[in-house]
């Protein structure tokens, strides 16, 4: 895939939040071994932690989600964070003077790639006149809309990363009462080695 690097990204945040978990209550309640419901909210909410955790450690979502990333100037070729993304639904292009125009897909911009996707400014396709595909555009800012995530359901996560998360969950669960802090090791090497080969290292 080409990538030019010259992409200067800048936030990203979540939309519209993934409507299943992971790893379900009772699931992760059976790995657990725990048989009594007074613990049902807190192992949910390790869960939640425990996705968050991984998906920054890979820089992948797992379940679908809807995300809005920020770059303050931008290339003729735009990484997306956070793949496998699913599909674009708006690429904003952001003048100086804070002028937005929304572009129109295979026309202004085209979306490659299968999972791994990014967008392609290029030829007779939007860029300001006098700019090329490896200009960075300094005086232009980019905000793009997209789903992101390997599905809807955890079946459609690699077992490796369900795994991870209910590893991750097993650590919070353990240490819960004994005052762990967030600078401790959340993630375990074993589930590292789970994740390993699913880390994205593109942003």
């Amino acid at each position: 895939m080409p990538n030019f690097n010259v992409n200067t990204f800048h936030e990203i945040s979540v939309t519209s939040a993934p409507v299943n978990p992971v790893v379900s209550t009772a699931d992760m309640k059976t790995f657990l071994e725990v048989g009594y419901a007074t613990d049902d909210t807190l192992i949910a909410a390790f869960v939640t932690t425990a996705t968050k955790l991984i998906e920054e450690y890979l820089n992948r979502a797992l379940i679908s989600q809807t995300l809005k990333v920020f770059y303050k100037s931008y290339s003729g070729l735009v990484d997306l964070p956070h793949a496998p993304i699913q599909s674009v639904t708006t690429v904003e292009q952001i003048s100086y003077d804070n002028n937005s125009t929304t572009l129109t897909v295979n026309n202004d911009y085209y979306v490659k790639g299968i999972n791994d996707k990014y967008i392609e400014f290029a030829g007779n396709t939007y860029l300001p006149a006098g700019h090329t595909v490896r200009d960075i555009l300094n005086d232009y800012q980019l905000q793009v809309t997209y789903v992101a995530g390997y599905g809807d359901d955890s079946t459609d996560i690699p077992e490796p990363i369900i795994d991870a998360v209910k590893r991750v969950v097993l650590r919070l669960y353990d240490y819960r009462d004994t005052g762990m802090s967030i600078t401790d090791n959340l993630i375990p090497n074993d589930a590292k080695i789970l994740l390993e080969p699913y880390k994205n290292i593109k942003l």
